[in-house]
Order: C-alpha cells, then sequence, then structure tokens
C-alpha cells in the first residue's frame, strides 16, 4: 500500500511536473507571440460615395514609432495631416500599446482604388502595414447596409411633390428604428441641384411613436431644409447618406451602419398666369402694411412711404413694388430698410421693410394707393394686396410767392420808383412834352412785361412739373446709374458679390425703366428688347443688357456667391448704358 501510495504520487507529481512544462512552453512560446511588433492599416468600410470624407488609420502595436512615412494617396485629397495618438481602448483594457496615426480622405473620382501601405521605423528596423482596396461610388449611391428595413431606416419627406417655381418646400429627413440608437451623422448630402437650399435649425426633433406595416417605430426628424425651385419641369432630391451608431447584446460596443434615403423626384411647375419673360419674385403667402411720415405737408417737403412685406415665398427675392403716384408728386429710388428671414415650425417667414421718398412740387389734395401682386401658391393666381389709401394734403410753400404776389411787389416798386422820380424833377419850363416821348411808352410797357413774365414764369414751372414724372426722370437716369454702377465698382474690390449684383440690378433696371419710359408694371426682357431697337442700338450691344439682366436676376434669385463673372458684368453693364446715352 504504501510503495503504492507513494507511486501514485510520484507519478501524479510526474505528472504535475510534466503539465507545468507544458505551460512554461506554451507561455515560452506564446509571450512572443504576444509582444510581436504589428503594423496594420484600417478603413471604417470598403465602399464610399465620392464627396464623402472618410478615415484610414495606421495601427502600431508593441513598439515604438519613429520616422512614419504615409502613402502617396494620388487619388484623394488629405483634408488633414496625420495625427499620433494612442488608442484610449487598449490603455483602458490594460493590452500592450498601440500607436495610431490617421488621415482624413476625400474622394476625386468614382471607381475601385488601391490604399497603398505606410511605413515606420521600430528599433532600427522599417515595417509596413498592408495596403486595402475601397471602392468609390457615384454621389446618391445606396450604400447597403446590414440593418433590416425592420429594424431601422430613413426616409425623405417633402412638404408637397408639386411645386411652382419660387414657392418655399419643406424637406425633413426621418429616421425610424425599433433599436437602441445612439448616434447618427450624415456623411454625404444632396447637392439640390435646380432649388435654393436654405438649412433650418427650427423644427420639432422629439421622438415620437408611429405603427407602420404591424410594427410600432420610434421616429424623429434628424434634419431639416428649406428649398426654392429655381428651374421648372422635373428635378430629383439625391438620397442622403447617414451613418448610425447603434448598441446592441454589448453594452460596452457601439456598431456603425450605414443607411440611405431614396431619391424624391419634384415636379416644378411654372407661373401660369404669367409670361416666361415677366420678371417676378413674389411666390407663396403674403401680407402688406403701408404707412407715410405725414399726410398735410408743404410744397417741396418730403414724405416717406413705407411698406412692410411679410410671407412664406423668399424674401430676397421681393422687388420694390411700383408705386402709382400723381404727376405732381415724383419719388426717389426705394430704400430697403430691412430684409430678414425667421424660422419656425412651418418652415421660413421672411420680412422685407422698403421706403419711397415722395415730394409733391405742387399744392392740391391727392389719393396715394400703394400696392403689391404677388403668384398666390394656393389660388394659382396673382394677388394684389391694397391696405389702404393715403389722402395727402399739400399746402402750398409760405415762403415762396406766388406770381400776383411778385406782380404786386414789381408795381408798387415801379409806382415808387416814378414817384422817387417825379420828386426829383426840376420845376423850370421844360419844352419836351412827355407823352409820345421814349420813356411814356417804357413805363407804359412796364407793367404788361411784368405780367408777361409772370405768365411765362408760372408756364415754365408748369411744364417743369409736367416734366418731373417721365421726362425728369429721363434727364437724370444716367445719374442715378452711375451712382449704382459706382456702389458697385465698390462692393467688387470689397469681395462682396451680392452686394454688388443688387447694386448692378438697381443701376439696369432703374435706367431701362427711367432712360426708355417703361413702367416697372410693364418691364419684360421683351419690351426693354423692343424699346433698344426702336432707338436703333446695335444687336449686340441688346444681347449684352439682357446677358446683364438674366445673370443678376439668376444670381439674387439664387442667392449665389458666384464671383467669376463680376469684372464682365461690370464692363458690360457701365459700356450698354453709355451706349444707350449716346443713342438720344
Amino acid at each position: 500500500m504504501g510503495h503504492r501510495q507513494c507511486h501514485t504520487r510520484f507519478g501524479l507529481t510526474s505528472v504535475g511536473g510534466n503539465w507545468l512544462g507544458v505551460w512554461l512552453l506554451v507561455l515560452s512560446c506564446g509571450l512572443p507571440a504576444y509582444n510581436q511588433v504589428s503594423f496594420r492599416t484600417k478603413i471604417p468600410r470598403m465602399k464610399v460615395t465620392e464627396n464623402e470624407m472618410f478615415q484610414i488609420t495606421f495601427i502600431l502595436k508593441n513598439g515604438q514609432g519613429t520616422q512614419f512615412e504615409g502613402p502617396d494617396f494620388k487619388n484623394f485629397t488629405v483634408l488633414s495631416k496625420p495625427s499620433r495618438f494612442l488608442d484610449p481602448n487598449a490603455v483602458n483594457r490594460n493590452a500592450a500599446g498601440e500607436i495610431i496615426y490617421s488621415y482624413a480622405l476625400l474622394p476625386k473620382d468614382t471607381g475601385t482604388f488601391r490604399l497603398p501601405p505606410a511605413s515606420v521605423m521600430v528599433d532600427g528596423k522599417k515595417i509596413r502595414s498592408n495596403s486595402m482596396v475601397i471602392e468609390v461610388l457615384r454621389l446618391g449611391t445606396v450604400i447597403k447596409s446590414s440593418l433590416s428595413r425592420e429594424e431601422a431606416f430613413v426616409r425623405t419627406e417633402v412638404s408637397s411633390s408639386e411645386v411652382y417655381l419660387g414657392q418655399q418646400l419643406i424637406v425633413d429627413y426621418k429616421l425610424y428604428y425599433t433599436i437602441n440608437v445612439q448616434a447618427y451623422y450624415f456623411t454625404s448630402e444632396p447637392t439640390y441641384k435646380g432649388f435654393y437650399a436654405k438649412d433650418t435649425h427650427r423644427f420639432n426633433s422629439e421622438v415620437t411613436n408611429i405603427q407602420i406595416d404591424g410594427i410600432e417605430y420610434a421616429t424623429r426628424t434628424l434634419k431639416r431644409v428649406i428649398l426654392f425651385p429655381q428651374q421648372q419641369g422635373r428635378h430629383s432630391i439625391d438620397p442622403m447618406n447617414i451613418r448610425l451608431g447603434v448598441v446592441g447584446n454589448n453594452l460596452f460596443k457601439i456598431d456603425r451602419f450605414n443607411l440611405a434615403t431614396e431619391a424624391v423626384e419634384i415636379r416644378v411647375k411654372p407661373l401660369s398666369v404669367l409670361s416666361s419673360d415677366t420678371l417676378i419674385g413674389a411666390v407663396g403667402k403674403f401680407s402688406m402694411e403701408a404707412d407715410v411720415s405725414a399726410r398735410n405737408v408743404s410744397e417741396g417737403k418730403d414724405i416717406r412711404l413705407i411698406l412692410t412685406i411679410e410671407g412664406n415665398g423668399d424674401i430676397k427675392a421681393i422687388k420694390p413694388p411700383t408705386i402709382r403716384l400723381p404727376e405732381q408728386i415724383e419719388a426717389y429710388s426705394p430704400h430697403i430698410l430691412e430684409e430678414s428671414f425667421q424660422e419656425d415650425q412651418r418652415g421660413v417667414h421672411g420680412r422685407k421693410v422698403i421706403e419711397y421718398v415722395l415730394i409733391a412740387n405742387r399744392a392740391g389734395t391727392y389719393t396715394l394707393a400703394p400696392e403689391f401682386t404677388y403668384f398666390d401658391t394656393d389660388s394659382a393666381a396673382l394677388v394684389t394686396l391694397r391696405p389702404e389709401v393715403f389722402e395727402l394734403r399739400i399746402s402750398p410753400d409760405p415762403n415762396k410767392s406766388s406770381p400776383e404776389t411778385v406782380l404786386a411787389m414789381r408795381e408798387t416798386e415801379m409806382a415808387t420808383d416814378i414817384l422817387g422820380a417825379k420828386n426829383e424833377i426840376d420845376l423850370h419850363r421844360n419844352d419836351r412834352i412827355f407823352i409820345g416821348s421814349g420813356l411814356f411808352y417804357i413805363l407804359l410797357a412796364f407793367p404788361f412785361c411784368i405780367l408777361a413774365g409772370a405768365y411765362f414764369y408760372q408756364k415754365r414751372r408748369r411744364d417743369r412739373t409736367a416734366l418731373s414724372r417721365e421726362q425728369l426722370r429721363r434727364l437724370e437716369a444716367k445719374k442715378v446709374a452711375d451712382q449704382h454702377l459706382l456702389r458697385a465698382r465698390q462692393m467688387m474690390d470689397q469681395q462682396d458679390p451680392r452686394a454688388f449684383y443688387d447694386e448692378i440690378s438697381r443701376a439696369t433696371l432703374d435706367y431701362a425703366c427711367d432712360r426708355l419710359s417703361i413702367p416697372r408694371a410693364e418691364l419684360t426682357k421683351q419690351r426693354v428688347r423692343l424699346q433698344l431697337e426702336a432707338i436703333g442700338l446695335e444687336e449686340q450691344l441688346i444681347v449684352d443688357l439682357l446677358f446683364v439682366l438674366t445673370v443678376t436676376e439668376h444670381i439674387l434669385y439664387s442667392r449665389s456667391d458666384d464671383r467669376k463673372d463680376v469684372h464682365r458684368v461690370y464692363q458690360t453693364a457701365e459700356a450698354v448704358i453709355q451706349a444707350i446715352e449716346s443713342s438720344f
């Protein structure tokens, strides 16, 4: 027994010793493997879309790297220089140290590209990472996600699939999900070709529940964009690519998935009640208020008319309304006091305040009825707002003498002169007879000359008043245009393209209206062409002016910041205005 026990004990010890040897062997083999230096390349996924930024990282493990050399990314734009940092996850889990070198890249073109390896020096030896292949897809391509539709999907929802040219269109990007979504961000956005786009941050982003096809989803709006159509026809809103951070069974790990919306087609209808040549920027729903600074003034004093226009259309595209005035009242070019946007749950609401300075040249009582016309998208018709009719009472200028007063003063002066002359006459006999003499006829004609002078003065004043509404504007059109061109030149030097095109628009449109005697309500490109042909302007100059009108209208309506044509537009506008002026 004792021998067997001793043998058994010896055997157990022997076996135990053998197991210990095996473990020592494994550890001795495993330690070098555990401490082995590695250098690898990592990208978030194998497919991206063009214009989508992604990150490439080179991870050095178990080594202190020096002289890092990144690859030549010839098919990509490097958005950030390589950054070097320690992996905090490795530190937290007490793993071997990892050094990460990271780049942010943007594809230059579509296709399949090889990402070359990087290199780094470790203990005097250069090691290289692995190369990788990435596929760059066209913008708008839906990148498949491993999430099923029952788990999550995103959708583009629009306020209407049919809108009018210039009408506000609300686009919401909404997420529907049944899983634990912790984060999201947009990897690429549509270009909104054919629209002017404005981001808005005033929308309801609260989570609500909705049932679709028997499945209850949580849903929330991720992003809202306001669009204003710039071209009629059918346009497509391309897909929006979104990346989700999802927590699954492992609460300490966030999985990332890619989702994309489907393209949405929008039909942009023309403003059917207008000709294609009519210049109008007010489309939607609007209101207008009007006020005047005074209703009782004397001749020559100014009256300020203030119009406040509010609505849900593109407020920047609205031009100051034309005010119909009596011929005895003239107006200076309108001035924009305020132009602003406000955001709310219903979209974008705009406000524009316009000031007109009016001057009455003749006493009397006149009516002023400002109005504003816009295209109503609900009724598909033009709506004219007439908020109030103002009665203006213009009194004579107390500091200005009337013709009758002038005549009376002249007669008094004449009588005084005659009396003075009479008192100075020598009473000695004079053989010359006064009646029939030259002095007699001069004195006899003098009152009639005064009356004739007063008559012609009054007639000239009436003629000038009659000129103030049309001919006076024609005479001053070049001067006003030069002032706008001067300000346009200043805006061009300050590199402010929006203000530049606004001044060019004022210079050309105001000049065309005033010099060619075209009422603003009737201003069309065809009308401008006919008037210029009538005065014999060269065809090329007509084309140049229409080019300036078209470019400025497009830039201001689309709110673009295009600067490439500013010098050409300025020189063309200046040359055409000078040529038209020389034709008169």
